[in-house]
């Protein structure tokens, strides 16, 4: 084998091991052709052993340096992965916090006015038997007896002063209005939020100048 057949097998078996060619032809094309073949150093005959111990001390070194620099070079790359995971992580959280916040958001809207409504019907419910009591007092009463009908007028006067008819018919009006406008304040906040989740909100005017 010639020393450039030597160095293509040796290039092609162990890769980037450093190699110095030594040869006694020391035109540039020489020079070139094994270069290009893959070795590190050129040393042409005759040399002096100084130079040649020098040169393959620099080639170590340089060696050394290159494994040093893929080293760090795959410590940076690990360091990147494990900080586009962390920011990935971090994203992530931060979409979950704003989701929880969201969430805590629209349940606080939707809770104060379910909460009236639930109130107000409740009280409504109370309000409602007191009315079908007094109705049902006033059925009892008797109308049809000529005789007793002075009695029965006084016995109703004392039952609406009793029951307060006209306040109770006020409380009425106050919490159906309560209950209404609990559920339509829910029904805008659920139709704004199913709104938004479609994408179709209705353009608005904007003042570039503010």
């Amino acid at each position: 084998l010639s020393g450039l057949d030597v160095l293509r097998y040796v290039r092609e078996q162990y890769g980037e091991l450093p190699v110095i060619v030594l040869s006694a032809r020391n035109s540039d094309r020489d020079k070139v052709s094994g270069l290009d073949l893959g070795a590190d150093d050129y040393v042409t005959k005759p040399f002096h052993p100084r130079e040649l111990v020098a040169r393959a001390r620099s080639l170590v070194r340089l060696r050394a340096l290159q494994l040093e620099l893929a080293e760090q070079n795959a410590a940076l790359e690990r360091a990147l992965e494990h900080l586009r995971q962390t920011e990935v992580a971090l994203v992530q959280a931060e979409r979950l916090a704003a989701v929880g916040e969201l969430a805590a958001g629209i349940a606080h809207e939707v809770n104060n006015p379910v909460n009236f409504a639930l109130n107000s019907l409740r009280m409504l419910k109370d309000t409602v038997k007191q009315v079908r009591e007094f109705a049902s007092r006033v059925q009892a009463l008797e109308w049809r007896d000529l005789a007793k009908l002075p009695d029965s007028a006084r016995e109703l006067e004392r039952l609406e002063s009793e029951v307060g008819l006209g306040e109770v018919g006020a409380t009425l009006d106050e919490l159906v209005g309560i209950v209404i406008e609990g559920l339509d304040r829910t029904s805008r906040l659920v139709r704004d939020l199913r709104d938004f989740g479609a994408g179709e909100r209705e353009p608005e005017a904007v003042d570039l100048r503010v």
